[in-house]
């Protein structure tokens, strides 16, 4: 299946061959520590999962749509109706941000955040010093929005996930250090030298990879598969090509409204196999 959510990072075109490591190591818990859209995990479709992300909006987002997808897709409609106009969007995302602002992660709240992903500029997540979400007006000539088919079968393959928001690059970690042999992590965290700083969210830096990066290295001790990606550079072919193998790819990636935003860039896959 594919993911509901437009995502800046999001591995929709990456999701089946990762899919095809995955099967064939995956005995016990698949963990995915920076969610998004989470292509490879509705790709995979796994019968246990743990799942994380540092945007705590996402993440009751899924929550409400694991528990009431038909009451979610009420208020998605209701949310997107003449979700071209721009004057419409500014008022559902004030509305959002009034929910925001109060932490009320309703069936409403999870409804708007599924039309502004849609409609907004390039399905960003951004929220200002303030905390308020402040992504502008796609101007889309058309929207899609989820239909309700799409609601009810991401419900479903979420029954069996362990929905976590992580506040701190520690919870990361101790998530990572959580897994045993038979487990398997994909992890996609915002890449280096691009998303230095998760929005504020996660200290994103260089420090924070090389732990992650040692962080997966003791999962595999373990008996841990790990797969992971990252920006193609010095740093993280020292600190992965140490113990995974390391492929490369060259993808363009959309991550702001002008030329040198959309540049392609070499990337890493590190697949680490016990």
């Amino acid at each position: 299946m594919k993911p509901i959510f437009k995502w800046v990072g999001g591995k929709r075109w990456y999701a089946q061959k990762a899919c095809t490591i995955i099967r064939k190591h995956l005995t016990g818990t698949y963990y995915e520590p920076f969610l998004g859209s989470g292509a490879v995990f509705f790709s995979l479709q796994p019968e246990r999962s743990v799942l994380c992300d540092a945007i705590e909006a996402l993440i009751a987002t899924y929550s409400r749509i694991r528990e009431d997808p038909h009451d979610v897709w009420n208020w998605m409609k209701s949310s997107g109706q003449d979700s071209n106009s721009k004057a419409h969007y500014s008022l559902r995302r004030h509305r959002f941000n009034e929910l925001l602002m109060h932490g009320t992660y309703t069936n409403e709240f999870a409804g708007l955040f599924i039309y502004l992903n849609k409609a907004g500029y390039n399905g960003l997540w951004r929220q200002n010093s303030e905390g308020l979400f402040n992504v502008p007006f796609g101007d889309y000539n058309k929207i899609k929005l989820p239909t309700i088919s799409e609601l009810i079968s991401t419900s479903q393959i979420l029954q069996n996930a362990n929905l976590n928001c992580v506040s701190t690059s520690q919870e990361t970690f101790d998530i990572i250090n959580n897994t045993s042999s038979g487990d398997v992590i994909f992890a996609d965290p915002p890449y280096l030298n691009l998303f230095n700083d998760y929005d504020g969210m996660l200290e994103t830096k260089k420090e924070f990879h090389e732990k992650l990066a040692i962080a997966l290295w003791q999962a595999v001790t373990r008996g841990v598969v790990i797969l992971v990606t990252n920006t193609d550079c010095n740093e993280t072919r020292k600190w992965y090509g140490a113990f995974a193998d390391i492929t490369t790819f060259n993808r363009s990636q959309s991550i702001a409204g002008t030329v040198e935003g959309r540049k392609r860039w070499n990337q890493i896959l590190a697949v680490g196999i016990p």
